[in-house]
């Protein structure tokens, strides 16, 4: 019975470590490896070597990680949230939508990634925001979410099914591949009650479908996400190789038996990691440095769960030694419940010590005596193992919520960009009480944390207690610091790094969709993007010294799109005969080819970008001033893409007496047409021909569009702010009017958000984002010479006017190739 101890000595060693030091997954299971190796005696170092040697020769063991690996880089790409767009599509018109798309979503990519965290990041980032516009509480969102996380452990080739299966006592029972369709049922029978949970649970809570602006048409979602289907491919090809109707036509002519010759464990691995690596091209790494740093932010993970893995697999080939099948099997024997007594208690007790585990640990320690329980009454090997892993399942909840419960959030530590930040500290009146450093008057003290303006630290700044109605006393403040009071009532997660989704969801005061605070160097908005690392590679695409003047001249624009902003009039003036100066008259910066700066559109209730208060935007002062942009130039990789080219060869030519809306999608349809790849810190530039249509149309066309205010643009969409986000695009530059259509549609989502500017998004892209927007740029030769070349980016150099508090001002534009 030593076996049977040394088993029990494994759990109790993993169960301590894990869950009463509060240590991670992988110490415990070498600690466990070691006490089990304790019991060996004399020979211990002999048994432990030899279980290690046979764990890394395991091919579970490369089946294992090569998941994991495969998991980290497609949490890298846009491919998921792509595959959530088109579930969108589909289930957001239904009442309770988002909730059906998280639920579905989370079965989807557990199928695919498996990893609790990664699952919940992906779908939750996205579908929590909707869920919480369509009249989801913040508790309901955050458990369908949490549930969806360990819907990955019910699907074939989790972590955890690896090492369940690796076990000595499991592969004793059965073979690795005979889990596979067995578990694949019970994932689609867990996915099926969950949808039936939901469908209880929107009608119970009355909730509604997910907001228009929110969901994205079907064809736009299929257009732009179709490949992402492609994730179940290598999943099917392999089934159907070696258990499909084709296997045995293919047994018969090669004489092999294709589930002996052909491996699932180890061909699905390799199949879904070369799938994501061509699909995720164009977001993944492109030179060796790229790739490190990538790797090296997967280590932590990947070396905790390879260490779990080999452990596992190490503890349970010295256990093998210690003869703990025949052992274990003898003491089962003599066990006369029947199979659905014993199936209820294995469910429990694993359920019970799986609470303070995670789910590799649950695995490792009790699984596969729970296999041999249920298989010693008589439940076949491969259904036993799916069960137990679908009780690991019940209790399965990532340990970091992605989006924590209300009373939860006051304990996320703040993190930004550049600060160091400390979570926000409270004294409760009931228990302390101090003397305020200002007044020395004995009061109950509320700190909260706020983000000095010039600098990136965080200090304390003392406020006076709330009243009962929530108000704050206007006594002793100004209206800047109650804004700014406001504005960091909860400390911030929000990073670079963020998704769009992450920006929607902000709970910190800063308006929804910006990125207000998470630039060091704020008035320069997403430039910053743009920086050395970029500036660096641009310059390598200089190679035939070609160079393009990306503006139009000052008075091109007569007469002007926008009645107001007139051509300058230019008088020559001297001193005398042999000098000469200029004077302009009526000269509007955004007349031409201009650059629209932060301060040209304030966001509706907030504020302009960053929050900065109206009395700050003032002639010469130098809050978000054009000047930020002169002063550090926007150099980098220019990106030109020709949606003119793009639609005339779809066979429906712009119409720019028209002006037709356009579909954001068309960048990627545009990029992916001209074969460019979109990298960060991008400088964009999309032309349409409306700039050198408008300058070339007859008075008659100029009238009619002028008087109409009828421009080409992009349609009004939360997938442009998007896009340009996700992209982290460092410059937005058209040769259009506005950028957007005008007039503005009818459905745009930003009429209740914009109402002076009926809808626009010029808030959501300038005031949230902080892009610089281009418009009216001379795009003309740059395209000839692409379409010519087939070459299509360059190096870019953007350099306003040093105008110290400037909005906008002539874009100074130059490409050089």
């Amino acid at each position: 019975m030593i076996a049977i101890w040394a088993l029990l000595a494994f759990i109790a060693s993993i169960v301590f470590w894990n869950a009463v030091l509060k240590r991670n997954i992988g110490e415990a299971m070498i600690v466990g490896f070691v006490v089990v190796g304790a019991f060996a005696g004399r020979d211990a170092p002999k048994y432990m070597w030899e279980g290690f040697v046979n764990s890394m020769q395991e091919e579970v063991t490369f089946a294992g990680l090569a998941f994991i690996f495969m998991s980290f880089i497609l949490a890298k790409t846009p491919v998921l949230d792509r595959l959530i767009d088109i579930l969108n599509s589909f289930l957001g018109r239904l009442r309770g939508g988002p909730i059906y798309t998280s639920t579905v979503a989370g079965g989807m990519f557990g199928a695919i990634a498996h990893v609790g965290a990664s699952v919940t990041a992906a779908v939750g980032s996205v579908t929590v925001p909707w869920m919480k516009r369509s009249g989801v509480s913040g508790e309901l969102s955050a458990t369908v979410v949490a549930g969806c996380a360990g819907m990955g452990v019910t699907f074939p080739f989790s972590a955890t099914m690896f090492i369940l299966v690796g076990s000595s006592t499991v592969t004793g029972m059965m073979a690795a591949d005979d889990i596979i369709v067995p578990l694949a049922i019970a994932g689609l029978w867990c996915l099926g009650y969950r949808l039936v949970l939901s469908y209880y649970l929107v009608r119970k809570n009355g909730l509604q479908p997910i907001a228009p602006e929110d969901r994205i048409p079907v064809k736009r979602s299929l257009r732009v996400g179709w490949t992402s289907l492609l994730l179940f491919v290598p999943i099917l090809i392999p089934l159907l190789l070696t258990r499909g109707p084709i296997a045995a036509p293919i047994a018969h002519y090669t004489d092999l038996v294709m589930s002996s010759a052909l491996s699932l464990i180890t061909w699905i691995p390799v199949l879904m990691i070369l799938l994501v690596l061509f699909l995720g091209r164009r977001h993944l790494p492109k030179t060796s440095t790229g790739w490190w740093k990538v790797l090296g932010d997967a280590a932590p993970q990947f070396g905790v769960i390879g260490i779990t893995i080999v452990a596992a697999f190490s503890a349970s080939a010295v256990l093998a030694k210690l003869k703990l099948p025949q052992q274990l099997t003898a003491m089962l024997e003599s066990l006369s419940a029947p199979s659905w007594l014993m199936a209820i208690l294995v469910g429990i007790i694993i359920v019970i010590i799986a609470i303070p585990l995670t789910a590799s640990a649950t695995m490792a320690s009790v699984g596969p005596v729970a296999v041999a329980a249920l298989v010693g009454t008589g439940i076949a090997a491969p259904v036993a193992a799916a069960a137990v892993l679908v009780f690991d399942r019940t209790r399965h909840v990532p340990e970091k919520l992605l989006y924590p419960l209300p009373h939860q959030r006051r304990r996320v530590p703040a993190r930004r960009t550049g600060d160091r930040a400390r979570p926000i500290r409270r004294t409760d009146p009931r228990r302390r009480r101090r003397r305020h450093p200002r007044r020395g008057t004995a009061r109950p003290l509320r700190l909260r944390c706020r983000r000095h303006r010039r600098t990136a630290r965080l200090r304390l700044v003392v406020l006076p207690p709330r009243r009962r109605g929530g108000r704050p006393r206007k006594r002793g403040l100004s209206r800047p610091h109650r804004r700014t009071r406001r504005m960091t009532r909860r400390m911030s997660t929000i990073g670079a790094d963020s998704t769009y989704a992450d920006l929607c969801a902000r709970t910190d005061g800063a308006p929804a969709g910006s990125s207000w605070g998470v630039f060091d160097n704020r008035d320069r908005g997403t430039a910053n993007f743009a920086g050395p690392e970029q500036v660096r590679d641009a310059a390598t695409l200089v190679t035939r010294g070609a160079v393009f003047a990306l503006d139009y001249p000052l008075g091109a624009f007569d007469p002007p799109m926008a009645r107001s902003r007139t051509a300058p009039k230019h008088t020559i003036v001297s001193a005398h005969a042999e000098s000469r100066d200029d004077l302009l008259d009526g000269f509007y910066l955004q007349a031409s080819s201009h650059l629209d700066g932060l301060r040209h559109r304030r966001v509706s209730g907030h504020g302009f970008y960053g929050g900065i208060p109206d009395d700050q935007v003032t002639e010469g002062s130098p809050a978000l001033g054009i000047q930020a942009w002169s002063q550090d130039p926007i150099v980098g990789r220019g990106l030109l893409l020709d949606l003119e080219a793009l639609h005339a060869e779809r066979g429906h030519p712009l119409d720019h007496t028209q002006g037709p809306a356009l579909d954001p999608a068309d960048l990627d349809a545009a990029a992916q047409r001209q074969g460019c790849e979109i990298r960060g810190g991008d400088l964009i530039l999309v032309h349409t021909g409306w700039a050198h249509w408008y300058l070339t149309a007859t008075d008659d066309q100029r009238n009619e569009v002028r008087t109409g205010r009828r421009s080409t643009g992009f349609a009004q969409s939360r997938y442009l702010a998007q896009w340009l986000w996700n992209n982290k695009i460092a410059l937005f530059g058209t040769d259009t009017f506005a950028v957007e259509v005008l007039p503005v549609l009818p459905d745009s989502p930003f009429t209740e958000s914009a109402p002076e500017d009926a809808g626009m998004m010029h808030q959501e892209l300038i005031g949230k984002l902080g892009v610089p927007l281009g418009e009216l740029w001379n795009l003309t030769a740059l395209v000839e010479d692409s379409r010519r070349t087939h070459t299509w980016d360059a190096l870019v150099t953007v350099k306003p006017l040093n105008f110290v508090g400037g909005v906008g001002s002539p874009c100074n534009a130059t490409a050089i190739r």
